[in-house]
């Protein structure tokens, strides 16, 4: 694996943080950008520059055969996939969504397209566990797609003030960070369970059964924001109820193998293991505070609470388990300070900046006002997130890490 790949998504990441500290200190000081412009490019280039490109690499790292017509596809199609991001990154602070940002967005889909065909070509002739989770992100990630092309068809018909534009908008995200990304962290789990010689963990089909019901089912949540109807509030409260068992599941039966691969490993590994199957845990107790019907409707209209949410899943799970495997693939005896140290400023930053995230939205919710300090605190407190990943790109970057195949 080319170590240009992962320095690349990193540099993504850390761009994205970059605007992510601008977006919340100018609105401390009263800075004036076009703040909505500035808020698309951040999560364009975080959802899909960061978090896209580091599954694409390690889809192709840890299921794709290296033959030369796979390394020629592969690589055309990454360089191809961070020059839409490229042209995300610039467009959308200039204009929004308009001509040249909504040609990138078109372009990386048509790349995730792409990048879908050659890799379901490559394993769908095995069938397995690991392979299964990996197809079904894969298609939920086409899937999640169809709200992007919905968009072209509702604006110039129904307007963004119809309930159909926010709704396709939730569609695409939900399928995304739900189902694309949630589907792909299993495959990956899986694949390292094959990988260390375990045996599949019991029950693993019907935690799959679990979370495919809950990706689907949970959707109704934000349909109900926009429609109200029981009937959506009956079928998310199946969905968090599936989560619920596939978290039994995952702690009785995937976990235990998990943490003694991880242990042997390093400590440093085993640590941040750790600190996600609790954060984790967290975020699906979070989640079923939905079933009071006050709290399902705050938790959109108080956006505290949504964005505290959305890092959870995206910061403090996904990011950390791709950090983990990053790890993983590096020798331990050359894990150096450098990487060390980014990782846990990153997560100090996560940790300080969400749990002030979701105080607040709890202290709206609760009508008490603003935290002392909040609006300083985490304003500064962002800038933990550049400063930690430049560390760890400048630890990757050391000649002596060399990644494993």
């Amino acid at each position: 694996m080319k170590k240009s790949w992962l320095i690349t998504s990193l540099s993504n990441l850390f761009i994205a943080s970059c605007i992510g500290f601008l977006l919340r200190i100018t609105q401390f000081y009263k800075i004036s950008i076009p703040y909505g412009n500035f808020l698309h490019a951040h999560s364009h280039v975080a959802l899909l520059g960061w978090l896209y490109l580091f599954f694409y690499i390690f889809i192709y790292w840890m299921y794709i055969p290296k033959t030369s017509k796979n390394k020629k596809r592969f690589t055309g199609c990454f360089w191809v996939t961070q020059f839409s991001i490229i042209g995300m990154l610039f467009s959308f602070p200039i204009q929004g969504y308009a001509f040249f940002s909504i040609l990138f967005s078109s372009l990386h889909i048509v790349c995730s397209y792409y990048f879908c065909w050659i890799s379901w070509k490559n394993i769908s002739h095995v069938y397995s566990i690991d392979n299964l989770y990996l197809k079904t992100a894969l298609i939920l990630m086409l899937f999640s797609t169809l709200g992007v092309w919905s968009l072209g068809a509702i604006l110039p018909t129904l307007g963004k003030s119809s309930i159909a534009y926010p709704i396709a908008i939730q569609f695409f995200l939900h399928f995304q960070i739900n189902g694309w990304f949630l589907f792909g962290i299993f495959s990956f789990i899986f694949k390292i369970l094959k990988n260390y010689n375990s045996s599949i963990p019991k029950y693993s089909y019907l935690f799959y059964f679990f979370n495919l019901g809950t990706a689907i089912l949970t959707f109704f949540l934000p349909i109900s924001w926009h429609i109200s109807s029981f009937i959506f509030y009956i079928l998310n409260s199946i969905g968090l109820l599936f989560q619920l068992f596939s978290l039994f599941l995952f702690w009785k039966y995937i976990h235990p193998p998990l943490l003694v691969i991880f242990k042997k490993k390093s400590v440093f590994i085993y640590s941040l293991y750790i600190l996600f199957i609790l954060l984790f845990s967290v975020k699906i107790i979070f989640q079923n505070f939905q079933w009071i019907p006050e709290i399902a409707e705050h938790s959109y209209l108080i956006k505290n609470l949504t964005i505290g949410f959305i890092h959870l899943i995206v910061l403090g799970i996904y990011t950390l388990f791709l950090f983990i495997l990053i790890l993983t693939f590096i020798s331990t005896k050359k894990i150096n300070a450098f990487i060390k140290i980014g990782i846990i400023i990153f997560t100090i930053a996560f940790l300080l900046t969400d749990i002030l995230l979701i105080l607040q939205g709890a202290f709206l919710f609760m009508d008490w006002g603003n935290i002392t300090g909040y609006f300083i605190i985490i304003s500064w407190g962002s800038v933990l997130f550049p400063l930690g990943i430049i560390l760890f790109i400048i630890g990757l970057c050391n000649k002596n890490i060399i990644l494993l195949t």
